[in-house]
This record gives structure tokens, C-alpha cells and sequence, in this order.
């Protein structure tokens, strides 16, 4: 059994969803600590000739806050987020159906990021026909005071799985034969923004949120593009 685990982002890049599908078991890493500035409360998505960034206002907290905790502040940012991908993709081929998924996280009634940030991450699994098994690690009691990888290592027993699937940053950090001696292979990967086709566009821009995949490309077609691109290290 694969098992994978990551924190919930705002309208995540199509690496995260390459994950997921990758996976038989992911985790919502959502008892990690907030990191301000970071993709858990912004992604860039395509407007006018370049990518930048929509962000969810988010409230200061405490310094050791975690993605689960935090909060948002001033609802006025999900009409401005509704009508920028408006504005900047409405003539493209599938706008219906990326409206659908926009509207089905913004419509979330919760003062918690993370509530929108998974709302949309499930619209677009759904969507995709992603059928990988997801939880959330605050659902489990392991303590995430542990070094990393016994934490992962808790995490893929609890799953009962053989490998832990990560991106390259984990060969920085995690302890591989730790993870041996408990069973666990660590697959590494790396996910590689490929060319596709953006309508309007001459010279692609990398780095955007999957809602430009949807925007401009057929399901079948996003989901051989992620299989394609999650290439292992």
C-alpha cells in the first residue's frame, strides 16, 4: 500500500493532485504548523499574460497555530477570487465545469481555512474520478511532536502500507533506513509542469494552480498528463 501525506492547499497545483492519484491512502496534513506566506492560503492561477497569485486572507494567530486552526478573515475575497478566474478564463473550453468546482469550495460556510482549501481539493478528485482513499491526520492520535519520521512511520503503519510517497524535498529530512527497518520504502518523486495547450496563450506559463487544467483540457486528458508528469527520482 501507498501512502502519502501533505497539507491541504488553496487550490492546489496539479503536482498535489498527481500525489493523490499516485496513492492508495493520502493524508490532509492539516496538524502541521501554518507557515505564513507560504501555498496554504494562495496559488497562482493565470490572469492576463502571466501567473499571480489569489489569496484567502487569513487571521495572525498564534505562532504555532496549525493549517487546522487557522482562520479566515473578511468574506469579501471569495467574490473578488469568483470573478478574477471569471474574467481570465470564461472563454475557455471547460469554464462550466471549473465554475462548478470554484463555486463548490467557495460556497463552504466556515470560518476555517482548511475547510475551503479540502472542499476544493475533493471537488477536484471527484471530478477527476480520483479514487484514492483520504483522511485527515488530526483524525488519528499521533503525536506530531515526533521527529519526522516516526511520525511517517505511525502514519503508514496505521495504513498498514509498504511505501511512503513524498517529493524530493524528503531526502533532506527523513531517515530512510529508519524507515527499512520499519518496513517502509521511501519513493521519492518529482512532478514536471510539462507544456499543455492555454488557450490564448503562445509561450505556456508554468507553476499554475489545476485550475488552469481544467480550464483548458478534457478529464481523461488531465489525468494522463499527472500519471505522465509525477516522474520518480
Amino acid at each position: 500500500m501507498k501512502v502519502g501525506l501533505h497539507q491541504p492547499q488553496y487550490i492546489p497545483w496539479p503536482g498535489y493532485f498527481a500525489k493523490i492519484l499516485y496513492c492508495d491512502f493520502f493524508y490532509y496534513y492539516d496538524t502541521a504548523q501554518y507557515v505564513k506566506n507560504s501555498i496554504i492560503n494562495r496559488n497562482k492561477v493565470l490572469i492576463n499574460r502571466g501567473g499571480s497569485y489569489l489569496t484567502i486572507p487569513v487571521t495572525k494567530g498564534r505562532l504555532a497555530e496549525t493549517i487546522g486552526e487557522k482562520r479566515v478573515v473578511d468574506e469579501r475575497w471569495k467574490e473578488k477570487h469568483r470573478k478574477t478566474i471569471a474574467a481570465n478564463y470564461a472563454k475557455h473550453p471547460n469554464f462550466s465545469e471549473l465554475k462548478m468546482l470554484v463555486d463548490e469550495a467557495l460556497n463552504t460556510d466556515s470560518e476555517y481555512l482548511c475547510e475551503y482549501n479540502i472542499s476544493f481539493i475533493k471537488a477536484v478528485c471527484e471530478y477527476l474520478n480520483i479514487k484514492t482513499i483520504i483522511k485527515y491526520s488530526s483524525d488519528y492520535d499521533i503525536n506530531k511532536h515526533y521527529e519526522p519520521t516516526k511520525y511517517i512511520i505511525n502514519i503508514v503503519k496505521n495504513e498498514k502500507g509498504t511505501e511512503y510517497v513524498s517529493g524530493s524535498g524528503a531526502l533532506n529530512y527523513l531517515d530512510r533506513e529508519l524507515l527499512k527497518d520499519n518496513g517502509i520504502v521511501l519513493k521519492c518523486f518529482n512532478f514536471i509542469s510539462s507544456p499543455y495547450s492555454q488557450k490564448g496563450k503562445e509561450s505556456f506559463v508554468p507553476g499554475l494552480s489545476i485550475i488552469d487544467l481544467v480550464a483548458n483540457l478534457p478529464i481523461v486528458t488531465i489525468r494522463e498528463y499527472l500519471k505522465s508528469n509525477w516522474r520518480p527520482i
